[in-house]
C-alpha cells in the first residue's frame, strides 16, 4: 500500500510540474505576443447570426477583415462587408426598366470571404457585362457560407425572389449533397433544419424549430429521416479539448504554427473530432473499426435532386431563368434540360493553381476564371431578352 501511495504521489508532483511547465510556456507566448487562435482568425459572430428559417444567416450593415482558413495556418485576410440586406457587396441600387439582374446562390465559394469584394467572381462578372452592354447589370452575391442547396432554395424562395432577378445562378457545391441531410456539424455555431422525402417525393421540412445544437455535436438525417446523432464519446471530447485551446491558448497557437507545413497532420488531427470528416479517419474509427453505415443516412442523391427540382420550378414560377453550375458534369443531376435549366461543368475550376493552397477556395486567378466562365452563358441570356424587348 505504501508503494502504491508513493507512486501515485509522484505521479501526482510529475503532473503538477507538467502543469506549471505548460502554464510557463503559455505566460511565455503570451509575453512574445502570440494570441489564442479564436483571435487571430475571424471570429464568427461578426459575420452570422441565429436564422430560425436557414439556420444562420448574415449580419445586416457589419464589416471586418476575415482570415483564415481553420484550421490553420493564415493564408487569407479578406476584407468583408455584409450590406443591408444582409449579402456580401455594396447596397443594391433600383434597376432602371431595361436593367438586368443576376442573382448567384451557394456556399462560401460564392461568398468568396477569401478575397476583396472586388476581386470576386460577382464583381468581375458585372464589370465584364457591364462593358459589353449599354444597359445596367447588376450581379448580387447571395452566397452563404456553409449553405447547402436546401438554404440556398429557402432563401430565393423565402427572401431572395423579392429582388426579382431576371437570372438566377446556382453554383452547386460537391459538398451540397451531405450538406442537405445534415442539421449540425461539428463547432459550428449554429445547426438547421433539412428536408424530408415524403409521398412523390415531395419536400418536406425536418428539424424545426431550430433547437441549439451543442457545439461538439454532429446531426444527420437517417435513412427514415429521423433527426440523430452521430458523433462518438471520444469524437466530442477531441472537438471540446481543441476548441477550449484553440479559443484561449497561446501555446495551442504557437505549437500550431509550427507545423504549417504539413498539411496532413493538421488535417488529421482535425479530423480526430469532426464525424463529418470521416468517422474511419479518427483513431476511434482506426481501433474500434466504428464507421457510419451509409444504409442509415437519408437518401442524399435523391433529396438533393427534388430540391433542385423545387428550384427550378420556383424560379421559373418567378419569371426568371436559370443557370446551374457544378464542379462535376455528373452533379448533380443528369436531365437539366429537360426541366429547362442550362447546366455545365466548371472542373478546370477544381485545378490547384486557381484555389488557396490549404484551403481549398478559389484565389483571385479561380475568381477571374469563374467571371470568365460564367460571362458567355449570362451574355446569351441578356441578348435574348434585348431581342425580345426589341420585337427581336
Amino acid at each position: 500500500m505504501t508503494g502504491l501511495r508513493r507512486g501515485l504521489t509522484r505521479l501526482a508532483i510529475a503532473c503538477a510540474a507538467g502543469l506549471l511547465l505548460l502554464a510557463g510556456a503559455e505566460l511565455a507566448m503570451r509575453a512574445l505576443g502570440f494570441a489564442p487562435i479564436y483571435q487571430i482568425y475571424s471570429h464568427p459572430e461578426i459575420f452570422w447570426r441565429k436564422d430560425e428559417l436557414l439556420g444562420w444567416s448574415q449580419q445586416s450593415n457589419v464589416e471586418g477583415a476575415y482570415v483564415g482558413p481553420r484550421p490553420w495556418p493564415v493564408e487569407y485576410r479578406g476584407w468583408v462587408r455584409i450590406n443591408s440586406l444582409g449579402l456580401r457587396g455594396p447596397e443594391i441600387a433600383d434597376l432602371p426598366p431595361d436593367g438586368y439582374r443576376v442573382m448567384v446562390l451557394g456556399d462560401s465559394m460564392v461568398a468568396g470571404f477569401e478575397v476583396p469584394w472586388e476581386e470576386t467572381f460577382e464583381a468581375l462578372l458585372e464589370a465584364r457585362l457591364n462593358d459589353e452592354f449599354d444597359i445596367p447589370i447588376q450581379v448580387i452575391n447571395a452566397g452563404v457560407r456553409g449553405y447547402g442547396t436546401d438554404q440556398s432554395f429557402l432563401y430565393y424562395q423565402r427572401r431572395g425572389r423579392h429582388l426579382k432577378p431576371d437570372l438566377v445562378i446556382l453554383i452547386y457545391g460537391g459538398n451540397d449533397v451531405s450538406d442537405n441531410v445534415t442539421l449540425h456539424r461539428m463547432r459550428r455555431t449554429f445547426g438547421k433544419g433539412a428536408f424530408a422525402l415524403g409521398p412523390g417525393d415531395t419536400l418536406e421540412p425536418v428539424g424545426y424549430p431550430i433547437p441549439d445544437y451543442p457545439i461538439c455535436s454532429e446531426w444527420i438525417l437517417d435513412s427514415k429521416f429521423r433527426p440523430v446523432r452521430v458523433d462518438t464519446a471520444f469524437e466530442r471530447a477531441m472537438c471540446l479539448v481543441q476548441t477550449q485551446l484553440s479559443d484561449h491558448s497561446s501555446l495551442f497557437t504557437f505549437l500550431s504554427m509550427r507545423i504549417r507545413e504539413h498539411p496532413m497532420i493538421l488535417q488529421f488531427l482535425y479530423k480526430l473530432g469532426s464525424p463529418s470528416e470521416g468517422a474511419e479517419a479518427s483513431v476511434l474509427g482506426f481501433l474500434t473499426g466504428h464507421t457510419r453505415d451509409p444504409h442509415d443516412v437519408a437518401p442524399r442523391e435523391k433529396v438533393t435532386s427534388a430540391i433542385l427540382g423545387a428550384l427550378v420550378q420556383e424560379v421559373m414560377k418567378n419569371g426568371s431563368e436559370l443557370i446551374l453550375s457544378a464542379h462535376d458534369s455528373q452533379e448533380p443531376f443528369a436531365d437539366a434540360n429537360a426541366r429547362g435549366v442550362f447546366a455545365f461543368a466548371i472542373t478546370e475550376s477544381k485545378r490547384p493553381e486557381y484555389r488557396f493552397k490549404r484551403d481549398g477556395h478559389w484565389n483571385p486567378r479561380g475568381h477571374e476564371l469563374m467571371a470568365r466562365l460564367l460571362e458567355q452563358p449570362v451574355a446569351e441570356r441578356i441578348r435574348a431578352r434585348i431581342a425580345r424587348a426589341n420585337g427581336g
